[in-house]
């Protein structure tokens, strides 16, 4: 006759046995470190609360009611990924609009930085005359002086 295994919990294959140790109670933790643990049992309850509680469901109903919720969850996945299909294409109209309208818009855009190169380039071109224009004036101020004082001079006292 078969004979069960010595060790329920070997897994298979395996010589050595699963560690419980996360199963066991934990030491009790240090003065301000209880929120930590208190949350982490918590959490490790509900967990087993709600494995037991999904255990014995499929325990009393059956397989056939676990087959007809993951076909009920299957239904929902599809919807959604339907519904995230056609948000994604959505997107795609979007963002084709966009880079449509960026290209019927570069053009204008070239043509208008053209336009502007060329009047900061009057622009420059008329602050230089303005400068040449303000040397000759001071040198014309320079030679009128000069031949004012000129004149000064020569004149008897």
């Amino acid at each position: 006759m078969n004979e069960p295994p010595a060790h329920d919990s070997l897994p298979l294959g395996s010589r050595h046995p699963l560690p419980l140790s996360r199963y066991e109670a934990q030491e009790p933790p240090r003065e301000g470190r209880v929120r930590p643990a208190l949350e982490a049992a918590y959490v490790s309850a509900v967990y087993l609360d709600a494995r037991t509680r999904n255990l014995r469901l499929l325990e009393e109903n059956g397989a056939r009611a676990w087959l007809l919720h993951n076909h009920r969850l299957e239904g929902l996945v599809a919807g959604l990924e339907a519904r995230r299909d056609a948000v994604a294409a959505d997107i795609d109209v979007v963002n084709a609009a966009r880079r449509d309208g960026q290209k019927a818009a570069e053009a204008e855009l070239d043509a208008l930085e053209g336009e502007w190169k060329r009047e900061i380039g009057r622009v420059l071109e008329t602050e230089m005359d303005v400068c040449r224009l303000e040397a000759e004036v001071r040198r014309r101020r320079r030679v009128v002086a000069a031949a004012a004082m000129g004149q000064q001079s020569e004149t008897p006292r």
